[in-house]
């Protein structure tokens, strides 16, 4: 949602596009930085715990960019602080408890689970917009806050349950697989981050800078809702659908199982 205020910011604060989009370089490489660190601590600390602290943390980030003072480098220090803690609630840590709970239909369960982030990201450009044009970008910064924030406990309710059966994986015999190690070694491995790298990359200059160029066109809230909402929600089932096919096809169990749920989290 960063590109989402870019407008904003070019008209209050004077900042050049290029400038602001530094932002999204910072929040996407503390991401990539801090995912290794995020599975290492999801094998060690209840999900639970985790999830709790960093939805918390990014919804305390969300709220900062709302006191913006004109300085570019508070924008960039606080979507480096929203990627680093964020990586900690991402689709990485999902889908391991996922991939706990589920043994038979366990492809079906992180297809739909991923199907959740395209439906949010086209719910919420269409309840943002018009509540932007309304009342300013610093309260929409805010109400993003406020749903993350109230969303926290739900998720951690959610998750009780659902850590029993990490809990129970945990102490059942392990699976063979390879261990992460022998992963980075295999020539599968690399085709596949390669493959996703270059597939993100046009779609991420595509959905970053959309919402941008429709302001620049003069759309008005509704449209720009229609047409954000449109874009993620064609992104929601192709991906749970991709997902759910491509587990068929990788058979992974023990330490990769957890890369698989890194490399399907990029959706």
């Amino acid at each position: 949602m960063v590109t989402f205020f870019i407008k904003d910011w070019e008209s209050e604060f004077g900042w050049a596009r290029g400038s602001i989009a530094l932002a999204a370089v910072c929040l996407f490489s503390a991401l990539a930085i801090a995912a290794p660190f995020a599975g290492w601590l999801s094998d060690r600390i209840a999900a639970v715990w985790l999830v709790g602290v960093s939805l918390v943390g990014v919804a305390l980030g969300m709220y900062l960019n709302s006191t913006l003072t004109g300085r570019l480098w508070e924008l960039l220090a606080l979507m480096t602080f929203v990627g680093l803690i964020g990586a900690a609630s991402s689709s990485l840590v999902f889908s391991r408890i996922i991939n706990a709970n589920f043994s038979d239909a366990r492809g079906t369960a992180l297809g739909i689970a991923l199907i959740g982030n395209g439906l949010s990201q086209g719910i919420a450009p269409a309840l943002l917009a018009p509540y932007v044009a309304d009342h300013g970008w610093r309260q929409g910064v805010v109400a993003l806050s406020l749903v993350g924030l109230i969303g926290t406990p739900i998720v951690i309710s959610l998750l009780r349950n659902a850590q029993r059966g990490v809990q129970q994986a945990e102490t059942a015999v392990p699976a063979d697989g390879m261990s992460f190690g022998d992963a980075v070694r295999s020539r599968v491995f690399w085709i596949m981050a390669i493959a996703f790298f270059l597939t993100m990359l046009p779609a991420a200059g595509l959905f970053g800078n959309f919402i941008t160029l429709l302001r620049d066109q003069h759309a008005t809230p509704s449209q720009l809702g229609l047409y954000g909402g449109s874009f993620s929600h064609r992104r929601a089932t192709p991906c749970g659908m991709a997902v759910r096919s491509s587990i068929r096809s990788i058979r992974c169990s023990g330490d990769d199982a957890d890369l698989r749920g890194g490399i399907f989290g990029s959706c």
